[in-house]
Order: C-alpha cells, then sequence, then structure tokens
C-alpha cells in the first residue's frame, strides 16, 4: 500500500487490516506516539505477552531485530516487532542491506513497525531513507503514515 494518511490508516485498524510492515512518522509527535500504539494494541492487545511484543531502539542493530521478527508467535497469532527512533543514516552500508533484506522477508505472522516518535527525520531524508520508504509503500501489506 502506498502512503497513506490519518483517516485511512484509521480505516485500516478499525477493519483489523494490519499492515505487516509499517513506517510511522511526522511532525506531530503525539500522532506518531499515539498511532504507534494504536497498531500495537490491535496487533497483540493491551497486555501482550512478552514472547510476542518486542521492542527495539536506535542501539539495537539489524541482526537483532530481524531475529526477533522472523520468530514464530508464541500461541498467538502474531507478533510484534516495534523498532523506536532507529536512524538510517547511521547505518552502514552491511546494516542497510540487510535491513533493505528484512523489509522483503518478514512472515504474515509478524508486523513489523517502525516508528519515530521522537526523532526529526524532516531534513534528513536522503537516498538511504526514500529508498526505504518507497520499498515498504510498494510493498502488498506495507504502509507508510
Amino acid at each position: 500500500m502506498p502512503v497513506c494518511n490519518e483517516t485511512e490508516f484509521k480505516k485500516r485498524l478499525t477493519n483489523m487490516q494490519l499492515p505487516r510492515i509499517a513506517f510511522i512518522f511526522g511532525e506531530e509527535k503525539f500522532l506518531v506516539h499515539h498511532y504507534t500504539d494504536k497498531l500495537s494494541e490491535k496487533a497483540v492487545g493491551k497486555h501482550p505477552s512478552e514472547f510476542n511484543f518486542h521492542t527495539f531502539d536506535s542501539k539495537s542493530t539489524i541482526d537483532e531485530i530481524a531475529q526477533a521478527a522472523l520468530a514464530v508467535p508464541f500461541m498467538a497469532d502474531l507478533l510484534l516487532i516495534k523498532v523506536l527512533d532507529l536512524d538510517v543514516e547511521s547505518l552502514s552500508d552491511n546494516q542497510y542491506k540487510k535491513f533493505q533484506e528484512l523489509l522483503t522477508i518478514v512472515p504474515s505472522s509478524t508486523v513489523l513497525v517502525f516508528s519515530w516518535p521522537t526523532f526529526d527525520i524532516g531534513n534528513k531524508k536522503s537516498a538511504k531513507w526514500k529508498k526505504l520508504v518507497e520499498a515498504v509503500s510498494k510493498t502488498e501489506d506495507g504502509v507508510v503514515f
């Protein structure tokens, strides 16, 4: 799915059309945080099992994220992986390639959410960033909001 607006994103959540991959960012940090939480809640509930909900931050490696994303949910339908404030610009070429690869192999049992609730992407939209956004927006189960 291509880049969507707030109305489309809310409709997807209401209809339980959860994306396999989501990029959530913008100037309104409250909304980024709000919709990241809403998507998380829809995927794994208000009180998810620690086996099916993993949060990573900017210090995490793509290998760590991929290992969690490729796991099988434990006694649940979905596994949620939430990555907060990942600095795409600081990824090495090797990590960037792994990131691109990860976006193509996320299983249907995983909801992989990349959210930037505090990191200001605004002027940092480099070729690396644009390629990733384009890749997610072209996937059938991906959403950029």
